[in-house]
Formats: C-alpha cells, structure tokens, sequence
C-alpha cells in the first residue's frame, strides 16, 4: 500500500531513476553493478502491469515480506507460542524497513538473501546455503557480512580450523 505508483518527488533522492534505466535499457547501475537485481528488474519492467517504476518497487515490498516469512521460520524453531511472531513484527514495524521496502532499491533483495542463507545454515542445507550467497553477493557488496560469518562457522565445525594446537 505504502509503494509509490510511479516516480514522485519524494523518491527522487533513492537510487530508483538509475536502477530504472538500467532494467529498462541494460546498462551499469553502479560501479558494484547488482547484477543480479539488474537482471531481475529487466524481466520486470517487461511484465504489462500499472507503471515500470511501481513493478520494480513491488520487488522490494515482496523481498521484505519474504523476509518476514523466513524470520517467522526462524523463530519458530527456537521459540514458541507469541514469541514466535516477535521477530517479523519488529521487521515489519521499523521505520528503515518500511522505507526500503516501498522503494527502488536493493537493501530490501539483499537482506531477504541473506536471512535465506542463515535459515538455510539453520536448516543444514550447506550447498543451497551458497546458492543464496552468491545471489546476495551479485546483489551488493554488503552480502560480505553475511557471507564471512557463515563461511567461519562452517570452516570452524568442520573443525580445519582451530585457535591453539591440540597436541600436549
């Protein structure tokens, strides 16, 4: 509801006019690129629903709600009862998410990749797991502060990785 229908003067300020041309025209976005999310706004733009600006905004408001389905399933695995909904309620009320998701950006793709790749790690699909993060990191450079932990965490159970020798 929240979404704009078409470029206003409130919005001018976000990357939303460069991510535009850029799915409308294939070209460079940014120096990073988001490839991915370029590719993903090419198919986008293409589809014959209300303006080319509100389908591309429609991106980021389904990423976050995806997002808050994932936090839901996370919390649902380690807590019970309202608890449960706790987390994709206080995803879905900040202020910083209800502006990202409304807009023509990446943030709201980058972080529904990156809550995917830890519910795949809570989830024991390690190979799945990668897919995300490498769609994350053709999304934005960001992707690294999901990417680094999860690969310590996998590289430190496989147990190639120890802090202190352990022969006596």
């Amino acid at each position: 509801l929240l979404t704009a229908p078409n470029l206003t003067w409130i919005n001018t300020d976000s990357d939303g006019t460069i991510y535009l041309r850029s799915a409308k025209y294939q070209v460079l976005s940014h120096p990073t690129g988001a490839p991915l999310f370029n590719l993903l706004n090419w198919f986008v733009v293409r589809i014959p629903l209300d303006s080319e600006f509100w389908r591309i905004a429609m991106v980021s408001a389904l990423a976050s709600s995806v997002t808050a389905v994932l936090l839901f399933s996370i919390a649902k695995r380690h807590t019970s009862g309202w608890k449960t909904y706790l987390a994709p309620a206080i995803w879905l009320g900040s202020g910083l998410v209800v502006s990202q998701s409304t807009i023509v950006e990446t943030y709201a793709l980058l972080t529904m990749l990156g809550t995917l790749a830890y519910y795949l790690h809570v989830k024991g699909y390690n190979h799945l797991k990668y897919i995300a993060c490498a769609c994350a990191i053709a999304t934005h450079p960001l992707a690294l502060f999901v990417i680094v932990p999860l690969a310590i965490a996998d590289t430190m159970k496989s147990g190639q990785f120890r802090l202190r020798d352990a022969s006596p």
